[in-house]
């Protein structure tokens, strides 16, 4: 049950989620390869402001764990891109 055998040692895969919440709908499909994040698109009805693209591109490159997303995303104001959905709700939509 570690990162490495589960997601380092994976063959590669797609991921797609999306949750409601009262801020929007988020929609994330992330490709994965050897663990690490090499596409990720983001999708929604949320009123955020800037270009949602600089987000995704943060998001490639980084190791697919809660910690290295939560780690990425920290840096972003988010309600200038999301309006109304906060990190929590939004990391959350990076896992099933």
């Amino acid at each position: 049950m570690t990162w490495e055998w589960n997601y380092g040692e994976s063959l590669p895969f797609n991921f797609k989620n999306s949750k409601r919440f009262d801020g929007g709908k988020v929609e994330v499909l992330l490709n994965v390869k050897d663990g690490i994040v090499s596409g990720c698109k983001i999708f929604g009805d949320f009123l955020g402001v800037r270009d949602i693209s600089y987000v995704e591109q943060l998001i490639k490159g980084k190791k697919y764990t809660q910690a290295d997303i939560q780690d990425a995303l920290g840096s972003v104001d988010i309600k200038t891109y999301f309006g109304n959905i906060g990190q929590d709700e939004l990391v959350s939509c990076f896992f099933a």
